[in-house]
């Protein structure tokens, strides 16, 4: 069997693996028994680690601004998998992991383009928005978690802002990395409905939320997993 081949089967097998495990997670969740659900919710995100570090080295020949890309959304998709287990724990661990995971990721996406003043004015029109929205929602009460969520907005927001610049690039592998970007906003605004200590849905609300985050939140992994398999820094538009 050839290498592309082997590669194609090992990827085949984590997909069935990730498949598996979010069942499990589902399936826990929906029961309500946290210990193995925090297990199959990290066993999910591991997959999407392995599936980076996979498709980052079967690309033979690196341009140095795609190794550095990818080294940041690898850990970006790490510190992600060990927010998913903290989360469940303490939520201002949980917010302070995906918020090191968003640096990450920002940090990934200036290879692109650097940040321009409009940008920034930009990622702060919009993050005020979001927090003006969550400040005024009946259902949601930011008392307790207002500083860390409103320092977490700012990045997530400045993340998937910035991850529109892969449009600069004419190979098309690019769009996936935007569409990560949005994927992973949705599943942040949708998620925070689902955290008890600031959102008090009835079972069936924090069922619906809790999927539809979750769903929208391993496509986005998928996706930036997904973006290391081609070096697309090559050519610009």
């Amino acid at each position: 069997m050839n290498s592309s081949k082997k590669n194609l089967v090992i990827v085949a097998a984590v997909y069935v693996l990730f498949a598996a495990f979010f069942a499990g997670y589902r399936v826990c969740y929906f029961y309500g028994e946290f210990f193995r659900t925090v297990v199959f919710k990290a066993l999910s995100s591991a997959c999407f680690v392995f599936l980076a570090a996979l498709n980052f080295f079967a690309v033979k020949e690196k341009s140095a601004g795609f190794r550095r890309y990818s080294i940041k959304i690898f850990l970006a998709l790490f510190f992600s998998l060990v927010a998913d287990i903290f989360i469940k724990y303490n939520i201002v661990a949980g917010i302070l992991g995906f918020l090191l995971a968003q640096i990450c990721f920002f940090l990934a996406f200036i290879e692109f383009k650097k940040p321009t003043f409009k940008y920034a004015l930009l990622v702060l029109a919009v993050a005020c928005a979001f927090l003006v929205f969550d400040w005024i929602c009946p259902l949601i009460d930011l008392e307790k978690l207002f500083v860390p969520l409103a320092a977490y907005s700012f990045f997530v927001v400045g993340s998937a802002l910035k991850s529109v610049d892969a449009l600069s690039f004419k190979n098309k592998a690019s769009y996936f990395v935007v569409a990560a970007g949005v994927l992973f906003l949705t599943s942040d605004f949708t998620l925070q409905f689902s955290v008890h200590e600031e959102c008090k849905l009835s079972w069936a609300g924090d069922q619906i939320m809790n999927n539809f985050s979750n769903v929208t939140y391993y496509a986005a992994q998928f996706l930036f997993a997904h973006s290391l398999g081609k070096d697309f820094f090559e050519e610009k538009a």
